[in-house]
């Protein structure tokens, strides 16, 4: 199962994003540029040096870039989650549904809205 309030809970307490990655032969930096500072040089998070291993093996540009990518949309998946949890508490909870109208009609337009809205955000 995943723990949505430790992942959150880390991603609050890291570095904020975004996050990028410049690489260079053995060495992968990790940085992220301040909201606040524009003009401020990207900020160091992490340098990942690699000695000793093959090219196919180290990945280095790769893991950095997956590293990266999974900070920076962490924060969006979680609450993406959150809002699917809802959603689908609201269709299984008949005492959360709408009920001016309550006929079978009324309740699958209900679901059928929340549905499409669901994967409207998850298809972004």
């Amino acid at each position: 199962m995943i723990d949505r309030k430790k992942l959150r809970e880390l991603c609050e307490n890291a570095t904020p994003g975004p996050w990028t990655h410049e690489y260079h032969i053995g060495q992968v930096d990790l940085k992220y540029q301040p909201e606040c500072c524009e003009e401020i040089e990207c900020r160091m998070i992490a340098q990942l040096i690699y000695s000793g291993l093959c090219r196919s093996i180290r990945r280095e540009e790769e893991n950095a870039e997956f590293i990266a990518a999974a900070r920076n949309a962490l924060p969006e998946l979680l609450d993406l989650l959150d809002e699917c949890e809802l959603a689908l508490e609201k269709i299984a909870d008949p005492r959360k549904r709408d009920h001016s109208e309550p006929d079978a009609y009324t309740t699958l337009g209900c679901v059928m809205n929340i549905a499409n809205d669901m994967l409207e955000k998850i298809k972004g």
